[in-house]
């Protein structure tokens, strides 16, 4: 999503609250633009996320970091044997 206003904007741009998140980049002679999204830090185990228990896929869960212009994804961690990871999953 946010790739798509980088494109409909003319200017970088970070969109959240995905289900999935990364940076994708346009570049044209006159500067380098990117869009970013990031996942959403929500708890899938809560009730208002009932609905979403028998999808094996989960949200990606990560916050966006933009140092000196350059924009950085960083996943929270929630595989097998990484601090936040439930067997549910």
């Amino acid at each position: 999503p946010a790739y798509t206003l980088v494109r409909k904007m003319g200017m970088s741009c970070v969109t959240g609250h995905f289900h999935a998140s990364g940076v994708k980049y346009l570049v044209n002679p006159l500067r380098r633009m990117f869009g970013m999204d990031v996942g959403s830090l929500i708890d899938d185990k809560a009730m208002a996320f009932a609905y979403g228990q028998r999808i094996k896929i989960r949200s990606v869960l990560s916050v966006g970091v933009i140092l000196d212009g350059v924009p950085q994804v960083i996943p929270m961690p929630v595989g097998h044997g990484e601090k936040y990871h439930d067997s549910r999953f």
